[in-house]
């Protein structure tokens, strides 16, 4: 009987081992690779942004695109004094969003966008343009 517990033991201490080890294969895998996230994907470093019109008259409509983006992209695109937007890319990469230019100071601002939920907050593109 107590030959019979201890292979019980044995038995059970080896499947949390070989469970541990399936388990851990997939999170090491993901963790590998230059900038690779959630799951090993890899963060675009090509995108590029732009405004249209520029320069936008204070209080009108502006709209920001971009291309270079992978397909199904969810993108933050913080816009000017703290706008925030969001966006995802089309199946071919590119995205258009658009904002209301409500600053409080006329001049040049700056766009970034962002992955959405990169808690880095890795710059994917930059653009500026003028506010009148």
């Amino acid at each position: 009987m107590h030959r019979a517990k201890s292979m019980r033991l044995r038995g059970a201490a080896l499947a949390v081992l070989v469970i541990g080890a399936l388990m851990s294969g997939p999170v090491a895998a993901a963790s590998k690779g230059g900038g690779g996230d959630k799951g090993g994907r890899t963060r675009t470093v090509t995108g590029t942004c732009s405004v249209s019109p520029n320069p936008v008259a204070n209080g009108a409509q502006y709209t920001i695109s971009g291309t270079g983006y992978n397909p199904g992209q969810m993108l933050d695109v913080f816009s000017g004094d703290g706008g925030i937007v969001f966006a995802q890319a089309n199946g071919d990469g590119n995205f258009t969003t658009w904002d209301r230019a409500s600053f409080l100071n006329t001049g040049t601002k700056t766009v970034n966008v962002y992955e959405m939920g990169d808690r880095h907050m890795t710059v994917l593109a930059t653009c500026s343009f003028d506010v009148y």
